[in-house]
């Protein structure tokens, strides 16, 4: 990431028992702390917040992850710094300049951000909830070998080939591609393999499933 030239945060860590961090002065060449274990989140606030927090970013071109995890798998790199997001909740993960806050986004696109590079002023940002999860959604596959592609399409990039008939997966959350069957829904696994698979060959009973949020 670039263009974080010489700001200062005052972080307001109330994140657990609501610890207050010291000023933290950030520079061009960010580095990250001892990585630690986080869970993906799933998304979804623990209640429904009221409006939407939009922000913007400090840093250009900021990683949206799957997990609140510098390690775990990038969806996508926003723009340049000032890149507004929008907010849903936010977790606690892996400490990154000494703040442990992410914020799941879904807007311009879905997943985690660091809330260090956010212009919230504060971690976690006022009346945003905690997200709840992880929330893990198994199923079968109705056929053998079910792709697992990098997009939802049946033209994308194959990423694995699953099983026969049958195979557990591990469903995060849908999005819309397109139609198979007639089934527009795609699914984003996270076991056996990572990648999106088409929601015609779940077992899920109707697409998208019930408690599955969209991506």
């Amino acid at each position: 990431m670039t263009g974080h030239t010489g700001f200062t945060r005052i972080l307001t860590r109330t994140a657990g028992l609501g610890a207050v961090a010291t000023a933290i002065a950030a520079a061009t060449g960010l580095l990250l702390a001892t990585p630690a274990s986080a869970a993906p989140v799933s998304g979804r606030a623990a209640q429904a917040p009221a409006i939407r927090h939009v922000y913007r970013t400090l840093v250009t071109g900021l990683a949206v992850r799957e997990a609140a995890t510098a390690l775990s798998m990038k969806r996508a790199v926003l723009g340049t710094a000032g890149t507004k997001v929008r907010i849903d909740c936010f977790a606690v993960g892996q400490a990154v300049h000494g703040d442990s806050v992410w914020y799941h986004i879904t807007a311009p696109k879905a997943g985690l951000v660091v809330g260090f590079y956010l212009d919230t002023g504060s971690d976690p940002a006022l009346g945003i909830p905690a997200c709840l999860g992880p929330v893990s959604h198994v199923y079968r596959t109705l056929v053998n070998g079910l792709a697992v592609r990098k997009a939802p399409s049946p033209s994308a990039a194959r990423r694995a080939a699953l099983g026969p008939a049958g195979t557990k997966v591990t469903v995060r959350c849908y999005t819309i591609g397109q139609p198979v069957g007639g089934d527009h829904v795609w699914y984003r696994i996270t076991a056996p393999r990572a990648g999106l698979v088409a929601g015609f060959y779940l077992s899920t009973g109707r697409d998208p499933a019930t408690g599955i949020l969209r991506c």
